[in-house]
């Protein structure tokens, strides 16, 4: 059970935890940055873990044939400024309004203490 706690981030670190809710494959890169990048399927999550803390640009690109009513979904990039030492969820939408792919950030970082009592923790994200 150990084995599956989360990694702690250390003071000067952030853990980014990226959830595809897009019927789509994305690639999500941290370019000029870092050289940190990775393809996440629809329904899927990835966790970039303990990377230095920086006000980051994230770029997310739709994999070929992303398309929503026939029309092509294009890249967007977003500006995240995070607090070093913390976790963050960050859910990956389309905005029903623009039909534009967006970034959502819920309140507060993630709980990434261990529960005393061993029980569960859960949280639920959605928008």
């Amino acid at each position: 059970m150990q084995s599956s706690y989360p990694r702690t981030p250390s003071a000067l670190q952030i853990n980014l935890n990226f959830i595809n809710t897009v019927p789509c494959a994305l690639n999500i890169s941290f370019a000029p940055q870092l050289n940190l990048s990775h393809e996440i399927y629809p329904g899927e999550n990835y966790n970039f873990v303990q990377i230095p803390a920086f006000n980051y640009s994230v770029t997310i690109n739709p994999m070929k044939d992303c398309n929503l009513h026939g029309i092509p979904l294009q890249a967007n990039a977003f500006n995240l400024y995070l607090k070093e030492g913390k976790a963050y969820s960050i859910l990956i939408i389309l905005d029903s309004s623009t039909e534009k792919l967006k970034m959502f950030i819920p309140e507060g970082d993630d709980d990434l203490e261990k529960s005393k009592t061993s029980n569960s923790k859960l949280r639920y994200l959605f928008n």
